[in-house]
C-alpha cells in the first residue's frame, strides 16, 4: 500500500524543503570580514618560556598579542623591546586561560 500525501501535507512538504534550503544556503556564507587595523606602542615579550607571547601596549593602555609568521613578525619579534606601529587583522582568542586581543602582524615598522 503506497502513502499518499493529502494536498496539506504536501504543502507542508514543500514549506520543509525550501526552509532547509534557506538555511543551508545561510550556513554557507564564507568566512567574516576581517578588522584591519593599525596601532602604535610599545611592544615586548610576556610569559615564561616556552609560553611567550609578543604583546603590544598602546598609549591608551589597549594590548594586543601579536601574532603572525613571516618577515613582519620576525621583525618585532626580534627587535623587543621597542616601539612599533603595527598594521593587522584584530580578532579574539584564548591567552593565558581568559580572552585577549590579538593583532595577526601584516606590517610593522619600529617606531
Amino acid at each position: 500500500m503506497a502513502y499518499q500525501l493529502n494536498p496539506n501535507g504536501r504543502t507542508m512538504l514543500r514549506l520543509f524543503f525550501a526552509g532547509l534550503f534557506v538555511l543551508a544556503t545561510g550556513c554557507a556564507t564564507t568566512a567574516p570580514m576581517t578588522q584591519m587595523t593599525t596601532v602604535e606602542g610599545q611592544v615586548t615579550v610576556v610569559g615564561s618560556e616556552p609560553f611567550t607571547q609578543v604583546l603590544l601596549v598602546t598609549d591608551d593602555r589597549h594590548a594586543y598579542i601579536l601574532t603572525g609568521e613571516g618577515t613582519p613578525m620576525t621583525t618585532v619579534a626580534n627587535n623587543t623591546p621597542g616601539r612599533f606601529e603595527v598594521t593587522g587583522e584584530v580578532y579574539v582568542d584564548q591567552w593565558n586561560g581568559s580572552r585577549h586581543a590579538h593583532l595577526r602582524v601584516v606590517e610593522a615598522s619600529r617606531k
